[in-house]
């Protein structure tokens, strides 16, 4: 007899085995394994927080590029414009001749000579004798005119700058956030299911860990952004500045003339 259950149970061990191996344990790593690991199934299987904070992220990048293009396109005609009436005001024989271009030409160097060929205008009109302490009450007045409008296209070049700075600064740590909450739900979620297994926690730290990574994509492109255009812009300040000193030249080449 006890050979024969012997036999029995030799003949059945293929099989416990093989039961064995389809426990819901032993079939965990296998399910975990079969998750979608690529980026966007990361996202659609993480939790609410992380999922929300990758979305704002998202859009912050989306801001970036929005910002880069707008501000590109800004500066490059900014400098064309200027190249040109440059090149028509040092070909001007006064600084009256100017006067109607620099009306329509919308460029920031023609709305400094505007200024100044007005507040000249308003002089002529009042009928100052332009000597002596007058010529330096005119150039007071001239370069306070002008100092209004180089603060206005300051003001307008400016326009995003912001931006890129606070999501430079802030969204290491937006992503961060969304790291912190995904990291602590998976730590809960080992805690329940009472497993250590690496293929079993990898997939809920890797989603976390993706926030960070979409954090670190908007904030490297706003940084860097921002220290191109803040050159840019305080290229084109020194420009308008030079310009400044550029008409103030010709204005007393003027004066001494006496062609004003």
């Amino acid at each position: 007899m006890w050979a024969r259950i012997a036999l029995t149970l030799l003949a059945l061990a293929p099989a416990l085995s093989h039961a064995q191996e389809l426990t819901p344990a032993a079939l965990a790593p296998a399910a975990s394994l079969a998750r979608d690991l690529s980026v966007w199934g990361m996202f659609r299987d993480a939790g609410l927080a992380p999922k929300a904070v990758m979305v704002l992220l998202a859009l912050c990048s989306v801001w970036n590029g929005a910002i880069f293009v707008e501000k590109a396109l800004r500066l490059r005609a900014a400098n064309r414009r200027a190249d040109r009436f440059l090149a028509a005001f040092r070909a001007a024989g006064s600084l009256d001749e100017l006067a109607p271009d620099a009306a329509g030409s919308g460029c920031a160097l023609a709305a400094l000579h505007r200024a100044g060929a007005l507040e000249l205008r308003a002089s002529r009109e009042a009928g100052a004798a332009l000597a002596g302490e007058a010529r330096d009450r005119l150039r007071e007045r001239i370069d306070a005119a002008q100092q209004l409008v180089h603060a206005e296209a300051a003001h307008a070049l400016g326009g995003g700058m912001s931006a890129l700075a606070t999501i430079g600064a802030t969204a290491p740590f937006v992503g961060l956030f969304g790291t912190v909450w995904g990291i602590m739900t998976s730590f809960i979620g080992i805690a329940q299911t009472q497993t250590t297994n690496l293929a079993v926690v990898a997939p809920g730290i890797a989603e976390a860990l993706l926030a960070t990574a979409i954090g670190l994509f908007a904030a490297i492109p706003a940084v860097v952004l921002y220290n191109k255009f803040s050159r840019d812009i305080a290229a084109f300040h020194s420009r308008l500045a030079s310009f400044r000193s550029e008409f103030a030249l010709a204005l007393a080449r003027q004066l001494d003339r006496g062609g004003i």
